[in-house]
């Protein structure tokens, strides 16, 4: 929400504020590195989760060992 706050009041002036939630994956710096370019100028307020999809699966259900089928 910060983010989103920061990016509404300051928005009008040309201050750019995105947030990169990272996991475990190794993009993380690449994504960084757009937000912060001219390629991503009319990107603000986002929140952009790298984590290669972590965040959309329950770790505690996930099968740990050999699976049967």
């Amino acid at each position: 929400m910060f983010t989103q706050c920061i990016a509404l009041d300051h928005g009008p002036v040309g201050v750019r504020a995105n947030c990169v939630c990272p996991g475990w994956a190794e993009e993380v710096a690449e994504a960084v590195a757009r937000l912060a370019s001219s390629a991503a100028s009319y990107v603000n307020g986002a929140v952009l989760t790298v984590d290669g999809g972590a965040a959309v699966v329950d770790a505690s259900t996930l099968a740990f060992g050999p699976t049967t089928g």
